[in-house]
């Protein structure tokens, strides 16, 4: 079911502004302290200097490619039950939901997006946490209908956590509707030693070459990526674990490494037939240096062009074991995950999707 057949408030059909103006509070909320903000917007940008700032039962639409929610704050920030729709713009792609590169405790739960280019984070934090989130046609794509941006629903450039999880998502893209790189990526980031960055209990539904048949990098979960620049050891992706993920119908990989260390992927499950390139579980690209990936109890059923490796594919996992392609059609993996959301009482999106 698409957003746009959940009965949103004025914006289900994804109306112009101008159909919803008696909910339209103005177009950007300048929040300066500490509080409690509601109401509809286009543009939230958040330079609290301290304290806790909640944002919650937002909504916000935009038409330009300018950040949904800017935060760029030392303060606690919680993002929670907005619904957040983003237009293609004459000029880009379509808004990021969140944006920041100055953060420190950020939580974000229980949103709604639709057509967003997702969330970038960098910078150094105490506490991250990305849950509950339903997101449909994560979208890069531009209004001239060739170019596009790479975007992701999460996108972590240049941030170490000291506390950090991305957990019980469901991210659903379209063929031919959305236009994501990774879904899930992290990039010169991570944890801390003794503290990794949790990716955990996502549904990953959609990674799609746009235009159809172009060469695709993009894919689902990206756990370690980035130059491994070593003279600065400390960008390196590192002290990541990723598992208990479903990920299923993506053109390319499911879970993947492609450089950093100390990072553990086990337990997922990921699931494609009629995949239009390479794909497989794991694997790491070749050229940057990989150490401490450790890749074991992962479920795969991959099927695609006759020349792709085969579904479980390490050629440079520093180790490996207990894993096993299996049969399992999507659409069971994406209901099984669901009904277990449902028994676990996790509520995904604004009020339990």
């Amino acid at each position: 079911m698409s957003v746009s057949q959940r009965q949103l408030p004025c914006v289900e059909a994804l109306e112009p502004r101008r159909h919803c103006s008696y909910n339209w509070w103005g177009p950007t909320l300048h929040v300066t302290a500490p509080g409690s903000y509601t109401g509809w917007w286009e543009h939230v940008v958040v330079t609290a200097p301290a304290g806790r700032v909640v944002l919650h039962d937002m909504h916000v639409e935009t038409w330009d490619d300018s950040p949904m929610i800017w935060v760029d704050s030392p303060a606690q920030v919680v993002i929670t039950r907005n619904y957040a729709v983003a237009h293609t713009p004459p000029i880009g792609a379509p808004a990021r939901f969140v944006f920041s590169q100055h953060y420190s405790d950020l939580t974000i739960s229980h949103n709604v997006l639709s057509h967003t280019s997702g969330i970038e984070l960098g910078g150094w934090a105490t506490h991250l946490s990305v849950t509950d989130n339903y997101a449909e046609d994560i979208d890069g794509r531009w209004a001239n209908g060739w170019q596009k941006d790479l975007v992701q629903f999460v996108q972590l450039s240049w941030s170490h956590v000291a506390s950090g999880e991305i957990a019980y998502n469901a991210v659903v893209n379209h063929r031919g509707t959305s236009a994501v790189e990774d879904v899930i990526s992290v990039y010169n980031s991570g944890g801390m030693p003794g503290s990794p960055l949790l990716i955990h209990d996502n549904l990953i539904d959609g990674a799609y070459a746009w235009p159809s048949g172009q060469h695709y990098s993009g894919g689902g979960i990206m756990a370690g990526d980035g130059d491994v620049n070593w003279a600065n050891s400390w960008t390196w992706p590192s002290y990541v674990h990723v598992f208990s993920n479903t990920v299923i119908n993506s053109d390319t990989y499911g879970v993947s490494a492609s450089a950093g260390h100390d990072i553990e992927i086990d337990h997922n499950l990921v699931i494609s037939f009629g995949a239009t390139q390479s794909g497989s579980i794991a694997f790491s690209w070749l050229g940057e240096p990989e150490w401490n990936i450790m890749v074991h109890d992962e479920q795969a059923t991959w099927y695609g062009p006759a020349w792709q490796p085969q579904a479980l594919w390490l050629p440079t996992a520093t180790a490996q074991w207990n894993n096993q392609s299996i049969w399992v059609m999507p659409q069971q993996a994406a209901a099984n995950w669901w009904n277990r959301m449902a028994w676990w009482g996790r509520q995904i999106g604004h009020q339990g999707w």
